[in-house]
Formats: structure tokens, C-alpha cells, sequence
């Protein structure tokens, strides 16, 4: 509920600031909500995570990428989906669809 509070309001409302060093210039700073998925705040949450996580790249390079051969590490990601049946699934189903997953994922370990 917070968040949508705070996403309803997001560069809506906002404070006073007064300049250290010219007590005459004042001015207005909004308050920015801080969701990632927001419209306004999400652009830069998104820019400050891919420049922190961008500084990982030659360390991925060094452990997955070796000219010659093949690595053993493996990134990937396996997105599992189910059929949207237009209501919520049974229990039954839920316990068949995890069933599933983990047959995938004892036969991928070989």
C-alpha cells in the first residue's frame, strides 16, 4: 500500500530547499516515489543498477569466456510458463506444473 501511495504521488508533492550559499535563492525539490517500475523514477533507477552491475562484465568474461575450448561455468536462464486457462489454477495443477520443473531440472544435472 506504501508503494502505491508513494507511486500515486510521485513528483506531485514535494519541499522547500534554501541555498547554502545564497539564502536568497530558494527553491521547490519534488519527492520522487523510488519504484523501479515507475514512469518517472524507473529510467534512473534502471541506469544506476546497469552501470553497477556493467563493472561485473570482465569478471563474467574471465570465468565464462576462454578462447579454444568451452567453459564449464554456463550462464543462462530457462523461463518456465504455463497455458493462462482465464482462471486460477487448482492445486492439482499447481503440484503437475512444479512436478514438471523439477523433472527438467534433474534431468539438466544428467
Amino acid at each position: 500500500m506504501r508503494k502505491a501511495n508513494r507511486l500515486a504521488n510521485c513528483k506531485m508533492t514535494g519541499r522547500r530547499k534554501d541555498c547554502p550559499q545564497n539564502p536568497d535563492h530558494k527553491f521547490y525539490e519534488t519527492f520522487n516515489c523510488g519504484n523501479r517500475y515507475c514512469r518517472q523514477c524507473g529510467p534512473a533507477i534502471f541506469a544506476e543498477l546497469f552501470g553497477k552491475y556493467m563493472g561485473l562484465w570482465p569478471i563474467v568474461e574471465q570465468l565464462a569466456v576462454r578462447p579454444g575450448f568451452r567453459s564449464a561455468n554456463v550462464i543462462a536462464t530457462l523461463d518456465f510458463t504455463a497455458v493462462n486457462l482465464g482462471r486460477m489454477p487448482l492445486p492439482k495443477e499447481i503440484q503437475e506444473f512444479n512436478r514438471d520443473v523439477r523433472a527438467c531440472n534433474e534431468h539438466s544435472k544428467g
